[in-house]
């Protein structure tokens, strides 16, 4: 999202600002409608990127629900013992949906910086420059000029 004052991790160009993100990115593009060329370019890129996120955002919601429910299902009542197996398998779903969403599916850093990357290759007078954290405990920062 644009702002005045630049987030921690983020990206610049001619003075303006945006997160370093699928939706900074999207903000970003969306400027470039005057210059159909390039923008069609990072439009195609950065809709991947939407696409992939909007699939993490899927499958991580669908194994919360379904591992929660094998859990449901599991736990003891007055009629029935407690299924091991379905709170075990439950439980396993949502990590193993929550990793697969998340290092798989998700967008990364590289995603991000490969469309960074493609703009300044089309447009090398008003390149991207990017700031973001070395390592959040230790707060340094370092700043990119592709």
């Amino acid at each position: 999202m644009m702002s005045s004052r630049p987030p921690d991790e983020h990206f610049g160009v001619r003075g303006q600002y945006y997160d370093l993100s699928v939706g900074g990115l999207r903000d970003y593009v969306d400027t470039l409608r005057g210059d159909p060329e390039m923008y069609r370019a990072l439009d195609e890129k950065v809709s991947g990127l939407e696409s992939q996120r909007t699939w993490a955002w899927v499958v991580g919601a669908g194994s919360v629900v379904g591992g929660l429910t094998m859990m449901l299902v599991g736990f003891p009542t007055p009629e029935r013992e407690t299924n091991e197996t379905l709170e075990i398998g439950g439980a396993a779903l949502i990590v193993g949906g929550y990793c697969l969403a998340s290092f798989v599916i998700a967008p990364g850093r590289s995603d991000l910086l490969e469309v960074v990357n493609e703009h300044n290759r089309l447009n090398d007078l008003a390149p991207i420059e990017v700031s973001m954290r070395l390592h959040r405990r230790v707060g340094g920062k370092l700043a990119l000029r592709f």
